[in-house]
């Protein structure tokens, strides 16, 4: 049974492709993973292409799983000259689709950070969900 509620939860990219969406409706809470609302996601990996377009900017985050680009939201803090090539990153945002998101909040990582721990952690986290 699907639940809903207001959280993140934790993904890779590779996940993403399993995300699951109720065609018969435009809804963005008919959107799950393991019956999850996953409207909002989290994701974290290190920037390897910067975009600026006439409207917005979007980068490109590889996570060790997979690619995806990330529109930049216009209450994001952090400043285009911080988000390099190369940069580790992690963002909150909305699920657009398997290769898409907007990125609501977006932090720069500690430079110790692991992506080997991050997925570690999200496999983890979704274990629960499985049994």
């Amino acid at each position: 049974m699907s639940t809903t509620q207001e959280f993140h939860y934790p993904l890779t990219i590779a996940l993403l492709h399993q995300i699951s969406r109720d065609t018969t409706t435009s809804t963005p809470t008919n959107v799950t993973l393991f019956n999850q609302s996953v409207t909002k996601i989290r994701l974290e990996g290190t920037i390897i292409d910067t975009r600026q377009t006439k409207s917005s900017l979007k980068i490109t985050l590889d996570d060790g799983t997979g690619t995806i680009q990330v529109t930049i939201g216009k209450f994001v803090k952090l400043e285009q000259s911080d988000l390099q090539i190369g940069k580790n990153v992690g963002c909150i945002g909305k699920y657009k689709n398997a290769t898409k998101m907007t990125a609501t909040n977006l932090f720069e990582l500690p430079s110790g950070s692991s992506q080997i721990v991050w997925i570690s952690k999200t496999s983890s986290f979704w274990q629960q969900f499985l049994v």
